[in-house]
C-alpha cells in the first residue's frame, strides 16, 4: 500500500493488481484524473483531509482534522452509506482518541501510522492487538528523501491486513445522522447530495439516497436509492433535513 503527496512519486511497481495505491480527493495536494490513471492496475482508494469530502480515508493529524473533532463518526457514517470505505488514517498516538468517536458503534477501518526504526527485509504484519481493535492497515515507514522518514522515496508505504480490503457493512440511517447529511462538490467538479428519502408505498419508511450531477454545473442530476440499489434519472424527490454543510 503506497500514498504519497506527489503521484509521480509513487513506484511504478505499484500499478499491479491487489496493491493499494491512495490518492489524494481534495486539499492542496489534490490528484488530477491523470494522476489517477497512472495506476489503472491498482485498487485505488481517495483520502481527504477534511470532513467537508467524502472518502475511503479521512486524515486525522496537525494541519487537517483534530482527532478530538466530533465530525469524525459523522464523516464516516455518511461516507459509507456513499460507498466509500469512510476509514481513519492517524497516528498510533492518535488512536485511542479516534476509537472514542465510534464507542458502542460498529467501527471504520482504521489506517495506523507508526514508523519502524529501519525499514524491514520483508512486509511486516499488523500488531494482533491492532488487527482486534480494527486496523486494516499499518503505516510503517514514512516518506524518505526531503522528509525524515525509513521510506527509499518521497511515499510513504503501508501494509494490509489478510483479507483486505472489503467494504464494510453500511450503518443503518437514523433521523440524527440525516439531519448532517452533505451538499458537497467533490473534486471531478460535480455537485453530490445526499440526504433521506421517502420509500413510495411505505409511508413513514425512509432511505439514504444520493444524487450526482451528470456534467459539472449543469444541474441535471442522476439519483441513486442506496438502500434498494437502483438508479433513477429525472428529478429526485426532496431529501430530508438536508444541509449544506
Amino acid at each position: 500500500m503506497w500514498d504519497s503527496v506527489t503521484a509521480a512519486d509513487i513506484p511504478e511497481s505499484a500499478n499491479a493488481p491487489m496493491n493499494v495505491v491512495v490518492w489524494w480527493a481534495a486539499g492542496d495536494f489534490a490528484w488530477s484524473q491523470a494522476d489517477r490513471d497512472q495506476f489503472k492496475n491498482a485498487i485505488l482508494q481517495s483520502i481527504t483531509p477534511n470532513t467537508k469530502t467524502l472518502a475511503d480515508w479521512l486524515d486525522i493529524e496537525n494541519g487537517d482534522v483534530d482527532p478530538t473533532d466530533p465530525a469524525i463518526r459523522l464523516w464516516s457514517q455518511d461516507a459509507q452509506r456513499a460507498g466509500f470505505l469512510g476509514g481513519c488514517y492517524m497516528a498510533e498516538s492518535n488512536w485511542a482518541t479516534v476509537r472514542g468517536h465510534f464507542a458502542g458503534l460498529t467501527a471504520p477501518p482504521y489506517w495506523v501510522a507508526d514508523e519502524l526504526a529501519a525499514l524491514p527485509a520483508g512486509l511486516p504484519m499488523i500488531p494482533a492487538d491492532w488487527a482486534l481493535l480494527g486496523c486494516v492497515a499499518w503505516q510503517y515507514a514514512l516518506s524518505g528523501p526531503g522528509g525524515t522518514g525509513i521510506s527509499p522515496g518521497h511515499y510513504d508505504m503501508s501494509v494490509t491486513g489478510a483479507g483486505w480490503p472489503v467494504s464494510p457493512p453500511v450503518p443503518a440511517p437514523t433521523e440524527e445522522d440525516a439531519m448532517l447529511l452533505n451538499d458537497y462538490v467533490g473534486p471531478d467538479g460535480k455537485r453530490r447530495i445526499s440526504g433521506l428519502v421517502d420509500v413510495a408505498g411505505s409511508p413513514g419508511v425512509a432511505a439514504v439516497a444520493l444524487w450526482e450531477e451528470t456534467v459539472p454545473g449543469s444541474g441535471a442530476f442522476l439519483w441513486s436509492d442506496l438502500n434498494a440499489a437502483t438508479v433513477n434519472t429525472g428529478t429526485p424527490p426532496a431529501p430530508h433535513y438536508l444541509s449544506t454543510s
